[in-house]
């Protein structure tokens, strides 16, 4: 049998096992324009649940040789959870959905009665959703087997929420500044963190992360010498890291800072200066990665500010920056066995990828393409993904291969009509991304060689992405999914 021959046997047979892995849809890795990707808070007890007939009407899942698809438009907001046999989601009108993940079917559908948009999170035997009504913010926990409401707290305007940092906990934060962690069997508070500040005017909270015993926030206002300013009126960002045990503050970091900067309270800063925080990671245990961008007065009357971005590797028990890796603009990084990759572009350099130590951010190598490769590598418009020893960058213009304990490119592929949209997705030795230039919307790769997939295209507006070993795919009249095999 020859090469080519065998090859073509193998792919027969990765798509017998892979069933026509076409289907899906990601958590973790947005897709661009979309991402699934998430005011006083009361301390008036759980109110009860409302008096409304529980109902479980299912939509029919079609199986086929593809997987299954069900008739069911994802919320765009919504980041799908897999927890063993179970996929939970929301859709448009705010049900809540638990789907078998062998076949679709609807196990039970819960009508919250809200418009839901913070995405799901679960918590021993308890669903949580979050969302708004007209005026407030709302979080809901649900039985995890049946959907039925355990119990729900009302908060003053948007709401946000997170796993907590002790088992059976959830952080529940408003657009005030009030931070609780709730028991998450009974709704009750296990403790309370009130953000004031007679310096500026809080606008939001903006993420929420937990490292270790340490909870990190993040939160946005306009400075009050900033609040009549006709030109910039800046919001900028704080950073404030919360022990876990009894929600005091350990430390606030000013984000808008020259250099990254521990201050002893939020509202200090530099007048006419923004900070933001555009990436926060927590994969490294006892440490935090930032992408931050700073706007700053540029002295140029006809540009108002000048914008820098930087990497920022931070100790989250000090809340200290250990180590900067600064540029012009920055993609979305992702982290692996300790290391943190970023593509970084400048005015002084050609566009490259980085690969740090995420705890030192030591240099472990630095790739620069050569040829059309460049013309991957697209500034704030690359984003990577990882699996296993394979680093992929992808822009509308290919994707690009690289090993990533060394920084070798290992293959390329070009798309000369500029098609691919989105982030690639990466599992189990197959790279995925969304296709607008050509016959099928999902093209594929192989990691090992480049060597392309068989796959099947989907028409219409779709988003991919992953859940825990399912390639999942959402268009605007259904979700698809397919397991993705060994």
């Amino acid at each position: 049998m020859t090469r080519d021959e065998e090859d073509e046997e193998e792919d027969r047979r990765a798509l017998s096992r892979r069933q026509i892995i076409v289907t899906g849809v990601t958590a973790g890795l947005g897709v661009a324009g979309l991402a699934w990707y998430v005011a006083g808070l009361g301390d008036s007890p759980p109110g009860p649940p409302p008096r409304r007939e529980f109902r479980s009407p299912a939509p029919t899942p079609t199986v086929t040789l593809a997987g299954w698809r069900v008739p069911i438009v994802v919320q765009h907001l919504c980041t799908p959870l897999r927890s063993g046999d179970d996929l939970f989601l929301y859709d448009e009108s705010g049900s809540v959905y638990a789907l078998a993940v062998a076949t679709g079917e609807t196990t039970w559908k819960a009508d919250c009665g809200i418009s839901l948009s913070q995405g799901v999170e679960l918590s021993g035997d308890v669903l949580l959703v979050a969302g708004q009504t007209a005026l407030d913010g709302v979080v809901i926990a649900l039985d995890r087997g049946s959907g039925k409401q355990v119990w729900r707290r009302d908060t003053a305007g948007q709401v946000g929420f997170h796993r907590g940092p002790r088992p059976g906990s959830v952080l529940v934060h408003d657009a005030a500044g009030v931070l609780l962690l709730l028991d998450v069997a009974t709704g009750e508070v296990v403790w309370r963190s009130a953000f004031t500040s007679d310096a500026f005017h809080l606008f939001s909270v903006d993420r929420l992360a937990v490292s270790g015993s340490v909870v990190l926030e993040t939160f946005g206002g306009t400075l009050r010498a900033d609040t009549g300013d006709p030109v910039t009126h800046p919001n900028t960002e704080w950073f404030r890291g919360v022990d876990g045990a009894d929600g005091t503050t350990r430390w606030t970091a000013d984000v808008a800072a020259a250099e990254w900067t521990v201050v002893p309270h939020a509202g200090g800063g530099r007048p006419g200066t923004k900070g933001l925080i555009d990436w926060l990671g927590t994969e490294v245990p006892g440490f935090a990665q930032v992408v931050r961008t700073i706007a700053a007065p540029s002295g140029d009357p006809n540009f108002a500010l000048s914008t820098t971005s930087e990497l920022v590797g931070i100790d989250v028990g000090s809340g200290r920056s250990t180590w900067a890796l600064p540029a012009e603009t920055l993609s979305r990084p992702v982290i692996g066995a300790g290391a943190i990759y970023v593509v970084a572009s400048s005015a002084q350099e050609p566009t490259r990828i980085h690969g740090l130590d995420a705890r030192t951010g030591r240099d472990i190598w630095t790739f620069t393409p050569e040829g059309d490769d460049a013309k991957i590598l697209i500034p704030a418009a690359s984003s990577l993904a990882i699996d296993g020893d394979v680093l992929c960058a992808g822009s509308q213009d290919g994707i690009l291969a690289l090993d990533a304990s060394t920084g070798r490119r290992v293959w390329a592929a070009h798309h000369g009509a500029h098609g691919l949209r989105g982030a690639p997705v990466a599992s189990r030795d197959v790279v995925y991304m969304l296709d607008e230039g050509g016959s099928a919307a999902i093209r594929s790769w192989r990691l090992s060689d480049g060597r392309e997939r068989p796959v099947v295209g989907a028409e219409g507006d779709v988003s991919l992405f992953l859940v825990d070993g399912m390639l999942l795919l959402r268009t605007g009249e259904e979700l698809r999914a397919v397991p993705l095999g060994p």
